[in-house]
C-alpha cells in the first residue's frame, strides 16, 4: 500500500545563508585527526534558495548552475541519505536549487544547502525531530551543518558541532570577495599543524562584543588562525584585505579556510563605493554586498 502522504504535493522553500566566522581559533587535535576549533559564527543575508517537494523515492537535484554536480556527491543528496538512515521514513524529495553563494568559498554554501534539506525533510514527512536530533545527523556529514541548521549569532566548539547561541547582535554591511582561487581545508590545516606557535584570536573578546552589540569592538577583535596558512599561499587575499581597509572598511578578514575575503562597513554607500572601485581593479573575483542576520 503506497504512504498517502507521498502523493501531496505540498511544497517547501527555503532560503540556505551564508557565514561567516568572525573568530577561528584551533585550539588542538582529537585522536582521530580532527581539529579542535573555538569559533565565533554569523550569518549573512546572501543566501541560496532551495524547493523541496515529496516524490515516491530518491533525491533528484536540479540546479541553475551546470558546473555543480547534481549526484550523490553533493551534500544534498548526503543529508537526504543521511536522514533516510535515520527515519526511514517512507518516500523520496526532489530539490531545486538555485545557487547564489559562491563554491569552495569558506561561506558554507553547500553546508547551508544540506542543512536545508535536513529541516525540508523533517517537516515535509512530520518526523518532529528536535534540532539537537537534527544537528547530530548533519554532523555526521560536514562540520559547519550543525551551526547552519541552528544559524544565528553562536560559538561552536569541537569540531564546529557543539553550539552555543550567542546573545545579542552586529549591525553592519559585509562585502564578500573571492578570488579565483582554490583552497583545499585539509591542506590549510595539515600547514597549520607544521607552525609550532602563532597568535590566537580573542574569542571571548568577540562574543563580549556580539552580546554588547558593539560593531566597533568586534572588528577590533576579528581573527582567524588559518590565514596563517591560506594568506601566505595566497598573498592576493592580504591584497584584498589592504584594498579594503583603505577604501572605508571597519574590519576585514578571511572566513572559514578560505579564498573568501569579507569586510564589515558602517554604512552601505561606503561598502557599495569600495564595491565598485574594486570592480574596477578586478574581473574574475566574485563580489557582493550583504548584511548580518540579526
Amino acid at each position: 500500500m503506497e504512504n498517502p502522504d507521498v502523493k501531496t504535493t505540498k511544497n517547501i522553500t527555503l532560503k540556505a545563508y551564508s557565514k561567516i566566522n568572525l573568530s577561528l581559533d584551533v585550539t588542538g587535535t582529537y585522536p582521530n585527526g580532527y581539529h579542535k576549533v573555538r569559533m565565533v559564527m554569523a550569518q549573512t543575508s546572501l543566501c541560496d534558495e532551495l524547493t523541496f517537494e515529496k516524490i515516491k523515492e530518491g533525491c533528484e537535484i536540479t540546479c541553475n548552475r551546470k558546473d555543480l554536480s547534481t549526484k550523490e556527491d553533493n551534500l544534498i543528496y548526503k543529508a537526504y541519505k543521511a536522514m533516510k538512515d535515520s527515519f526511514n521514513f517512507d518516500g523520496g524529495i526532489k530539490v531545486n536549487l538555485t545557487k547564489k553563494i559562491p563554491v569552495a568559498a569558506g561561506l558554507a554554501g553547500g553546508s547551508s544547502d544540506a542543512a536545508a534539506c535536513i529541516k525540508a525533510i523533517n517537516e515535509l514527512y512530520n518526523l518532529n525531530a528536535e534540532n539537537d536530533a537534527l544537528c547530530e545527523i548533519g554532523a555526521k556529514i560536514g562540520a559547519d551543518i550543525p551551526y547552519c541548521i541552528v544559524g544565528g549569532y553562536a560559538l561552536c566548539e569541537g569540531i564546529g558541532e557543539i553550539i552555543t547561541p550567542i546573545e545579542g547582535s552586529l549591525n553592519g554591511f559585509i562585502l564578500i570577495v573571492k578570488p579565483p582561487i582554490d583552497v583545499y581545508t585539509p591542506h590549510v590545516y595539515k600547514e597549520l599543524d607544521k607552525i609550532e606557535e602563532y597568535p590566537h584570536p580573542d574569542v571571548e573578546g568577540m562574543i563580549k562584543a556580539v552580546n554588547e552589540k558593539n560593531l566597533t569592538l568586534a572588528c577590533e577583535k576579528l581573527g582567524n588562525v588559518l590565514e596563517e596558512v591560506t594568506v601566505k599561499e595566497h598573498p592576493e587575499i592580504e591584497e584584498i584585505k589592504t584594498f579594503m581597509i583603505n577604501n572605508g572598511a571597519s574590519g576585514t578578514l578571511m572566513s572559514g579556510s578560505g579564498p573568501s575575503v569579507f569586510a564589515v562597513f558602517e554604512e552601505k554607500k561606503t561598502a557599495e563605493k569600495a564595491l565598485e572601485s574594486f570592480k574596477t581593479k578586478t574581473r574574475d573575483y566574485e563580489s557582493f554586498i550583504t548584511e548580518l542576520i540579526n
